[in-house]
């Protein structure tokens, strides 16, 4: 008897200090969340006094972070750059059930109550106090604001601060969000909070959630798919039915009761989708260039944007738009020629072969990058023959240092040569070997200048400009060159965002003496199929 008694007293001292809380706390709501400070130590009285009368009246709005979609061009998805998966949708493109089940097991009463559901904090207080499994008591909004805050956090005192269980804290959410109900809608409140919520296994959002789960859109959800979602926001981790599937199916059926104990869903449906399986179909989204379909030509968009003012006016800003800001990013890659460009480099180049090869596709008179492609592919197997260097683009969009021109640079003397009023009927008796005296080319500073002696690896013999060309002939051009003089065709290569170097500016020029990446010297070429007009390449 004396250990029932004992019990007895337990359970009622516990549901004596439950009703004591609510009373504080309804005591604040009708005060105006003045505290009533007789509760508290006077030093614990001014702290939580001061800091509400210190917080701003209402909450800062700022955008919850998106994540940003490239496009190809004929508006494929190609890559998604994001620090948290998340594409906001409206509430008319969430399935009325999810909403439901949203609503029946985080705030039932939300279309009922203002932003504290007193029934709710009360009974949650209650059986907290008598030991029952802990419950939160928070309303929908509570929750936003408290998300909202976390999203703002930029150290990590600012997030320690959002996330603490304190009262002082449960308070100033209060009254963020009693402001905030005033300026919002309850629908606009619930459809930001399926936005933001956090659903485990990297998905942000009520849209990435039903796409990571169950590959489908929001509006496409059943009660079973709806039911797990909501049930994850609790505890995500704990929940996340890819670890921990007991737990997420029991934590589901615990949504789908309540359901049913609410009316939302008949018993009947609620006994046959207890019994279902989860029926996941997991679908991960990639976040960066690698296993994307144009890895490359990504990472080419990537460093492009970052060096681009258009994001902001740093790189760290930049960093932060595009990982950020959900933008849309409609590039100019032709997927068909993409795939043709992998099948040319693929099939004459392995990617562990000491060579390394690589295409670039420029379209003539507009610079858009159509296709970049080389041998080795993105990533960090080194066996494999993975790497993460570029070697398709210019170095300062994190390309490597290029390759040999070679004879590609034969075309800016031609360009020159002809430009100068030479005659295609130019000729030359070119033989095998042939030695440039010095000082008998004039540079950009003159007549100077080392001798040297190019040798033929084709054919050699008289020919004209024409045939020289079609033959690639090495004599041919060091004499064409000697008539053109070495200047215009190294300003004419510069002209083309060609980096030509001073001490480059010598009669070897048009062998090719500096190092140039694939993209650039499609460029050019792309530029003389567009009868002289340039433009320098975009992504």
């Amino acid at each position: 008897m004396s250990d029932h008694r004992l019990v007895a007293g337990v359970v009622a001292a516990r549901r004596l200090f439950a009703l004591v809380l609510v009373s504080a706390l309804a005591g604040v709501l009708v005060a105006g969340l003045v505290l009533p400070l007789a509760g508290l130590t006077g030093l614990a009285a001014r702290n939580v006094a001061n800091g509400i009368e210190n917080l701003p009246a209402e909450l800062d709005e700022v955008p919850i972070p998106q994540r940003t979609t490239v496009l190809a061009s004929d508006g494929t998805p190609i890559a998604y750059f994001f620090d948290e998966n998340r594409v906001d949708v409206s509430l008319e493109d969430v399935a009325p059930v999810m909403k439901r089940a949203m609503l029946a097991i985080e705030d039932s009463r939300f279309y009922e109550h203002g932003a504290l559901d007193m029934q709710g904090t009360a009974r949650a207080i209650i059986n907290n106090a008598l030991g029952e499994p802990l419950q939160g008591g928070s309303s929908i909004t509570q929750q936003l604001v408290k998300q909202i805050l976390v999203s703002q956090a930029d150290t990590d005192a600012e997030y320690e601060a959002a996330i603490e269980t304190t009262f002082a804290r449960k308070l100033q959410e209060l009254q963020y969000a009693m402001a905030y109900e005033q300026d919002h809608t309850k629908d606009e409140i619930l459809e930001q909070y399926l936005n933001i919520a956090f659903f485990g296994d990297g998905a942000y959002g009520i849209a990435s959630a039903a796409r990571h789960f169950y590959s489908v859109d929001p509006d496409k959800l059943s009660l079973r798919q709806s039911a797990l979602l909501a049930g994850l926001v609790q505890n995500p981790t704990s929940y996340d039915p890819t670890d921990s599937p007991r737990d997420a199916r029991d934590r589901r059926n615990v949504v789908l009761r309540r359901m049913g104990d609410l009316g939302i869903a008949s018993d009947e449906r609620v006994r046959r989708a207890v019994k279902a399986p989860l029926g996941l179909e997991i679908t991960d989204t990639p976040n960066g260039c690698v296993n994307t379909v144009a890895p490359f030509f990504c990472d080419f968009v990537r460093s492009y944007l970052l060096d681009s003012d258009a994001l902001g006016p740093t790189r760290s800003a930049r960093e932060a738009r595009l990982t950020t800001g959900g933008l849309t990013i409609r590039t100019t890659i032709d997927l068909r020629m993409q795939r043709a460009a992998d099948a040319a480099v693929s099939e004459r180049v392995n990617p562990t072969d000491f060579a390394i090869g690589g295409l670039a596709m420029v379209e003539p008179g507009s610079g858009e990058v159509r296709a970049l492609a080389q041998s080795r592919p993105m990533g960090d197997d080194v066996r494999a023959g993975e790497t993460y260097l570029n070697y398709l683009v210019p170095k300062e969009f994190g390309g490597a240092r290029g390759f040999s021109g070679g004879s590609t640079f034969k075309v800016f003397v031609l360009a020159s040569a002809l430009a100068q009023g030479l005659p295609l009927s130019t000729s030359f008796n070119a033989p095998p070997t042939i030695t440039i005296g010095a000082g008998t080319v004039k540079t950009c500073d003159g007549y100077n200048g080392e001798p040297w002696s190019p040798q033929n690896s084709t054919s050699s013999g008289r020919f004209n400009m024409y045939q020289g060309t079609q033959l690639s002939v090495n004599t041919y051009f060091a004499q064409l060159e000697r008539l053109t003089g070495v200047c215009p065709p190294v300003t004419l290569a510069r002209e083309m965002g060609v980096t030509v170097l001073d001490d480059q500016e010598v009669p070897p020029f048009t062998l090719g003496v500096t190092d140039i990446d694939p993209l650039t010297m499609s460029s050019v070429y792309a530029t003389m199929a567009a009868r002289g007009v340039y433009c320098p390449p975009n992504p």
